[in-house]
């Protein structure tokens, strides 16, 4: 069966980079859940690997960073490619957001509630994949991320487009003895979005 995938319409057709945004599928054992903190490894390497192929990723060459909540980016080079995909320990950081502009470097991030911003510019030499979360958005790692294609890259803000994900509404959020409560919906757990640049 395959997996349930949205796709960025603007990164198709506008910014051609592939990318996956993976939902929740309740038919898939684990549920369709990307993440080794709340999953099976097997279920969740083989999940991995067939939301990668979906978009013509390689789970060797997608690249994950340990994410806090925060608002740090980093820059991801060839020669990192593939840290946290098969091992969460690998993962680099920690960081919420990941660049490349390596060609057949995949970046990702893992979301269940929180946004997931997917960025390119123009002509997707250079992406990244943001986690933002209310804390990170409070935080300004949106702009962060803007600042840093232009710092890494040479990519003015104008020419960065970003594709935000969908997240969990205000009308799912509920306030009661001093904390959030969430009611996860449809989106679930440990969703993956993923993209690589184009080759040159």
């Amino acid at each position: 069966m395959k997996p349930k995938v949205l796709r960025s319409t603007l990164l198709q057709r506008g910014i051609p980079v592939p990318h996956v945004f993976s939902l929740r599928d309740t038919s898939l054992p684990g549920f369709g859940n990307a993440s080794f903190l709340s999953g099976e490894r097997a279920e969740v390497l083989q999940f991995r690997k067939n939301i990668l192929r979906e978009s013509g990723l390689s789970i060797d060459r997608l690249t994950l960073a340990f994410q806090e909540h925060g608002a740090q980016v980093l820059r991801v080079e060839t020669e990192q490619a593939g840290r946290g995909s098969m091992n969460h320990d690998e993962c680099l950081g920690p960081a919420d957001g990941l660049m490349t502009a390596s060609p057949g470097v995949a970046v990702g991030v893992l979301v269940a509630d929180c946004c997931c911003l997917l960025m390119a510019d123009l002509n997707g030499s250079a992406v990244g994949a943001i986690h933002a979360g209310w804390r990170g958005t409070q935080s300004g790692i949106a702009m962060n991320a803007v600042r840093s294609f232009q710092a890494e890259f040479g990519v003015p803000a104008p020419s960065v487009r970003a594709w935000i994900s969908p997240s969990i509404s205000a009308e799912k959020i509920s306030g009661g003895r001093g904390s959030l409560e969430f009611d996860q919906g449809p989106m679930g757990r440990g969703r993956l979005s993923a993209q690589r640049p184009l080759a040159d």
